[in-house]
């Protein structure tokens, strides 16, 4: 999509999300953090509405990535020997345009006792990004770590707004 096309795009989706901003004297923001956290409507008949403006609000927030250049690189082996399956490994990505932003990984680092508490999840981050590394508390390999990198990015986004 080109930059009109979206500039376009994001003005007709803020302009219904003003509308339900009124309607509920909510922001849209703190509104799909409930949403997605599992939080119900107090009206039954919120319900559809609710849908609707969380869609909005997604969609919303996926033309903002583009607008803005960022997007995930994921790479995971799953195991499914057994259920519930389980990451085996995994690698993720943040990029803005040709710039890598910061990533995640799961190859241990035994001897960096700095990352010792969420061995062996970690992110590396700038300055020296190959060898900047931080605990990453949000990462497992017992359930899926998509959500966590999602809200991240969807904060990062908001940040540049």
């Amino acid at each position: 999509m080109i930059i009109q096309g979206l500039l376009l795009d994001i003005h007709a989706l803020e302009e219904e999300l003003i509308q339900f901003e009124r309607k509920y004297g909510l922001r849209s923001e703190i509104f799909y953090t409930t949403y997605i956290d599992g939080e119900e409507p107090e009206n039954d008949e919120w319900v559809l509405d609710f849908g609707e403006w969380a869609s909005i609000y997604k969609t919303w927030l996926m033309r903002q990535a583009e607008y803005h250049q960022i997007r995930l690189a994921v790479r995971e082996r799953l195991d499914y020997r057994r259920l519930p399956v389980l990451i085996d490994w995994y690698g993720y990505e943040i990029w803005k345009g040709d710039i890598k932003l910061y990533w995640y990984d799961s190859q241990p680092h035994p001897n960096d006792f700095s990352l010792q508490s969420t061995h062996p999840h970690h992110k590396h981050i700038h300055p020296n990004i190959k060898h900047n590394r931080i605990p990453a508390p949000s990462m497992n390999f017992d359930k899926p770590n998509i959500p966590s990198l999602i809200n991240e990015i969807e904060d990062l986004i908001r940040k540049e707004i």
